[in-house]
């Protein structure tokens, strides 16, 4: 218990210079008799036991009643009128388990100090809070003495002079609150703020084209509005720039106004169905699937070879008036075909239809196998 700045303390030089010891027992008796508090008056009101009792603990092998005596002159033990003896500043030399078991029980120290809570739980924490509050405690500082605990010891005379001063004071407190109390001053009346003009409060210099109807535009401001973006001269301007574009494509301002009131939209647009006709005009047609081109060749080409041959759309033989076709050699690639009855260009492929198809195309196509 005994802090590292004990033994350099001039206290302690006074005690061992009283005990007419070495260092090591002077500390050793003051260490004792903190144990001793510690076990048995952790208050440290060590007064409750008698001198010889706390001698015969600490092993006092000295004069009876020397120990006693030489604390209290080095002032390491305070004489009570309540407790008799007190250990000095016992609240700092105490370890942590006196200030918890202390506050654990709602218990103050001997010279009116606060014990330390932080090693309680939370309920022991509010109640001793709780009491303190009670018994109106003040705690600036745990461990420290409660100037609320302070008694005041004073005799008779103190008392009586204290009653001739305070008598001395009332008779002159008339004079002093004449000459203490001032005449307030009068509040000054705070200025009035000048009333700021608001953007939104300034005229507006928009002014409307004729060609755009009034009332859809108002309807059209008064939905801005309501989705909580009002419009400003800038966006007025920039509206009716984009309106003025889309009448030059064709499309009335009217319509997509409207179209933009009825959607709840900040801006304006073009319309669905021009829109397509506006990229046809701008890209072109639609370019056809390459699936689409195989199959469109494959039908040109079998109308070229129908043509060449000579056959009708159903591959019947056409009667030629003056005109035969002559034979040639066969070159084995087209199955006996020969090679002036091979049609030129691109190469015919067999389109997935079902046989049952009764197409001109495919009449043809038949037509040409069959007469190779």
């Amino acid at each position: 218990m005994a802090l590292r700045a004990v033994p350099d303390h001039p206290k302690f030089a006074d005690l061992k210079a009283r005990l007419n010891r070495p260092k090591y027992v002077a500390l050793g008796c003051l260490e004792a008799i903190w144990h001793f508090c510690g076990r048995f008056t952790p208050q440290g009101n060590i007064g409750k036991y008698s001198n010889q009792a706390i001698e015969a603990w600490v092993e006092w092998d000295g004069e009876p009643g020397a120990l006693i005596a030489a604390l209290v002159e080095a002032r390491w033990l305070d004489t009570d009128p309540d407790h008799r003896l007190i250990v000095h500043d016992w609240n700092e030399y105490a370890d942590s388990m006196v200030h918890t078991d202390l506050a654990r029980h709602c218990l103050l120290f001997a010279n009116g100090a606060v014990p330390e809570s932080r090693r309680l739980n939370q309920s022991e924490r509010e109640r001793f809070k709780a009491w303190l509050a009670e018994e109106k405690i003040e705690t600036r500082k745990a461990g420290r003495p409660s100037k609320m605990q302070t008694k005041c010891r004073l005799n008779a005379d103190t008392l009586q002079g204290n009653a001739d001063y305070l008598l001395k004071v009332a008779d002159c407190l008339p004079e002093l609150a004449a000459k203490m109390t001032k005449p307030e001053p009068e509040p000054e009346p705070e200025p009035e703020p000048e009333p700021k003009t608001a953007a939104k409060d300034k005229p507006s210099q928009f002014v409307l084209p004729e060609w755009i109807s009034k009332d859809v535009w108002s309807d059209f401001e008064e939905m801005r509005r309501k989705i909580r973006a009002p419009l400003t001269d800038r966006a007025r301007k920039n509206i009716v720039a984009e309106l003025v574009r889309l009448e030059a494509m064709g499309q009335h301002a009217e319509d997509v106004l409207n179209r933009s009131i009825t959607n709840s939209w900040r801006d304006v647009y073009p319309l669905k169905e021009n829109a397509g006709r506006q990229n046809e005009e701008v890209h072109g047609a639609c370019k056809p699937s390459p699936a689409k081109q195989r199959v469109d060749g494959n039908l040109a080409a079998l109308a070229q070879a129908i043509e060449r041959r000579g056959l009708d759309g159903d591959g019947s033989a056409r009667k030629a008036d003056s005109q035969t076709i002559p034979e040639s050699r066969h070159d084995g690639i087209d199955g006996g075909v020969s090679a002036g009855l091979r049609a030129s260009g691109p190469e015919i492929l067999s389109p997935a239809v079902p046989r049952s198809a009764g197409s001109s195309a495919h009449q043809a196509r038949a037509g040409i196998l069959s007469t190779a």
